[in-house]
């Protein structure tokens, strides 16, 4: 397997690469923020309905 070298070249996107790479970002980062809300709710419903029910 030969290593990848370091050419010094950069990649310009074209404008439809450019706000292609934008869109899935923004897919990405509304995905993860929805995954975070459904642990939080989870968490709360699993917890809350413990802290209810407990002794003083």
């Amino acid at each position: 397997m030969s290593e990848a070298r370091d050419t010094g070249e950069r990649v310009t996107l074209t404008p439809e690469q450019a706000a292609a790479r934008k869109r899935r970002g923004q897919w990405i980062a509304l995905a993860l923020f929805a995954f975070v809300i459904l642990l939080f709710v989870i968490t709360m419903t699993r917890i809350g309905a413990d802290v209810v029910v407990r002794d003083l």
